[in-house]
């Protein structure tokens, strides 16, 4: 099977107070660490803007706007789904500099025709990104997003979900929001 990606990059980053895909780690910007991150498992990979514009210059490569301005991560994924050609995608923010190829590849290897998510859970909590998310989903998540309700778990509690351990990459898993996030982010 045939995988999207997805980067979310739409988000106004108000609290580093410049755009997070911008930033940097490793000389590399975290846009970029998220396209390399995805290009080996992904046939085609989209990037969820809001009013920004990225060029990324590749093939394989489109960027998406917002069909709702201000819908959040769900607004973000709604609109790539309605762009994709394949059933199913591997969602990523661009703000997890620190994502590692294990962690597609588990998402990958635990997918499930029968399930339209597929996340990890750190503990006891969810995390719904990095997650495998289903085209199919697009309607019901179009339908939340016109209720109102942009709040990811309630989209993933009643989809059809598997979620996996991700203890051993918990590590991994930190976003990057505030400038003190970018200090520390560069110490390790």
């Amino acid at each position: 099977m045939q995988y999207s990606g997805i980067i979310l990059a739409g988000g106004k980053s108000r609290r580093m107070g410049r755009d997070k895909a911008l930033l940097s780690y490793g000389n590399t910007s975290f846009l970029q660490r998220a396209v390399d991150l995805l290009k080996p498992f992904c046939s085609e990979i989209f990037i969820s803007i809001s009013d920004k514009t990225y060029l990324p210059g590749k093939s394989r490569i489109q960027t998406v706007k917002d069909l709702f301005p201000d819908a959040g991560p769900l607004g973000g994924i709604y609109s790539a789904l309605q762009q994709m050609q394949l059933e199913k995608a591997i969602v990523i923010p661009v703000d997890m500099p620190l994502l590692q190829p294990g962690i597609p590849a588990t998402l990958l290897a635990e997918d499930q025709a029968d399930k339209d998510i597929v996340l990890f859970s750190v503990g006891k909590r969810l995390q719904p990104f990095p997650g495998l998310y289903a085209r199919a989903l697009s309607e019901s998540i179009g339908s939340q997003i016109r209720e109102g309700n942009l709040k990811m778990y309630d989209l993933i509690a009643r989809s059809r979900t598997k979620i996996i351990s991700g203890d051993r990459f918990a590590s991994y898993f930190a976003n990057i929001n505030t400038p003190d996030d970018e200090k520390n982010l560069h110490r390790r």
